[in-house]
Parts: C-alpha cells; structure tokens; sequence
C-alpha cells in the first residue's frame, strides 16, 4: 500500500479542545489531516493561527508529526481557535468561539506550488465566513481536485442552501444520521434509511455517500447500491470526540487505493473505534498508524 506520494489538500479549521481538566489540539479537518500523514500521505493543510501560544503549540505539533505548515497563515489580529468541550454521558457538547483566526482563510497569499493533488477534503465550520468561501472557491479553481466534503453541523453556522451547494460540488461525501435526518426533506423520513441515503446520493450526483450512525454502523452509498456494515465493538470508551474525523481518514485513503465498499467501512469503523478508547481526537504514536497499514495489508481483501 504505497501512500506517499499522494498529497490532498485539507481545508479549514485547527483549534483547541478545551476540556475541563486539560487541552487537546483539534478541529476536524485538522485531524482528518494528522491522521493521513500518520497513515504515510503528505497532505496540505490550509489554515490560519493567531500569533498567539497556541498558534505556535499548531505549527510545533505539525513540526513533530513531520506535516508540512507552508499552508498555515498566520493572523496578527485573531485568536487561534478555541472550543469548548463539555462531555454528557460520555458525548461531547461543544461551545465554538466565534471570530477565530481559522474564520480568516485567505486566498491571496503564495503558497508552494500545489500538489498533483488527488483530492481537496473540507468540512463546513470553517465556511461559516465569507472570506473562507471565497478562499476555498479559490482553491478549487486553482487546483481542480474533486472535493470530498464532511458535514459537520454546528448551529447556528449553516444552513441547507450552502449545503446543497456544497453536495452538488463534491463528488464524495460524509455525514452522521443527525446530520441525514436534518438535510433530508421531510417528505421522505419515513423511507428506509438505505432509501434515503440512495436518494441523496443520486439527487445530488455523489460518487460515495457515507453515513455514520455511531454504534447502529455505517453505511455507503455507491453506484446506487448501499452498503451497510456494523461498528466495530468498543469495551472502554473514553470520549467520541474526533471519531468521525478518523472515520473520514480512513474512507479517504479507501477511496484514493479503491477500496471494495465494505472493506472500507469496516477498517474507518475499526479506526474510529481506536479513537474512542483515549481522551482526544489524536493519536501520536506512529507505530500504531503503521500496524494497522501492515494488517490492511496482510489480512483483509480488496
């Protein structure tokens, strides 16, 4: 499995998790960024941090995980990006600090020169701002990748006409049940959750519609067939925070090595499960990253 020459680009925020009795570097595409390159990739993360402690705590993490920070700006004026982490029965409920340096994306500076890149990953947080929508239209005119966008729902900072823009763009797309249940017309909750996935998928012509739904599985829709497959069993969950940005991080390596449906469902399932069993959303021992790639490789079928 030879990932690295694959270099996609990631757009949107970093921050801290603030959690009662300490803080953990996070955001989803961020994460979804760490994760690739201890999967072995060299993506391109495109963000902003203040010039502030925890801006400099980002660019020294990225420095030590070997993640190159050329597309990190940084904001003279706007705090590096905070959330607070309360958790409810072990789900996290988050309190999102507006005006942050991440909400100031520009799309005028000079990066290096981008990538042959496979694929350009986004969330939705991030595009609470204008300046962060232009940025991003930016990116994908200059680089042409195919968009692989995660719904990340947080109100009050979307609404549905940006979504379905955003799906009509994309050719890959990931979501959670709540997030299904919020952008599926109303007309059709009655349906099948396997109907209104494929509904989705076709209406708004998307390669790989994914939908997380925790410990019920996850499914996929593809070529208007829908798989389903079962989460993988946790004994000691800890926190979910970042499990679907993991989740994400699997699919796309899946989908950049053409991954059979099913396998990649079961080994984004069988990630994010790791993820649970710790506090935060990373993990920083690159050898537990390279065990799982020497297992894909030994063990499951394509």
């Amino acid at each position: 499995m030879s990932l690295q020459s694959s270099t996609p680009l990631i757009f949107g925020e970093v921050l801290y998790d603030i959690f009662p009795d300490q803080s953990v570097l996070g955001g989803a595409p961020f994460n979804v960024c760490w994760h690739l390159a201890g999967f072995g990739l060299t993506p391109l993360f495109i963000s902003r941090v203040g010039r502030d402690k925890l801006g400099e705590q980002v660019l020294q993490s990225m420095h030590d995980w070997g993640v190159a920070s050329a597309g990190v700006q940084r904001d003279e004026t706007h705090p590096t990006g905070r959330v607070c982490v309360s958790l409810r029965q072990g789900q996290p409920h988050y309190h999102i600090e507006e005006n942050q340096a991440y909400d100031h994306i520009t799309p005028d500076l000079h990066y290096p020169p981008y990538p042959n890149t496979p694929l350009l990953y986004h969330g939705t947080l991030a595009l609470r701002s204008a300046t962060n929508r232009n940025a991003l239209h930016h990116l994908l005119a200059t680089t042409q990748a195919p968009c692989f966008v995660d719904l990340n729902l947080r109100a009050p900072w979307w609404d549905t006409e940006l979504i379905c823009a955003l799906l009509k763009r994309c050719r890959w797309a990931k979501m959670n049940a709540a997030e299904l249940d919020l952008i599926t017309p109303s007309q059709s909750t009655q349906c099948s959750i396997e109907e209104r996935i494929n509904h989705l998928a076709t209406c708004f012509n998307i390669d790989h519609l994914i939908v997380t739904c925790g410990e019920n599985g996850s499914y996929c829709a593809h070529q208007s067939d829908v798989v389903f497959h079962p989460s993988h069993a946790i004994t000691n969950v800890v926190d979910t925070v970042g499990a679907g940005d993991a989740f994400s991080a699997v699919c796309i390596i899946g989908l950049l090595q053409n991954w059979a449906t099913a396998t990649l469902l079961r080994r984004a399932s069988q990630f994010a499960a790791r993820i649970c069993t710790q506090r935060g959303a990373l993990l920083y021992d690159q050898q537990e990253y390279a065990d799982l790639l020497q297992q894909w490789d030994g063990t499951d079928d394509q």
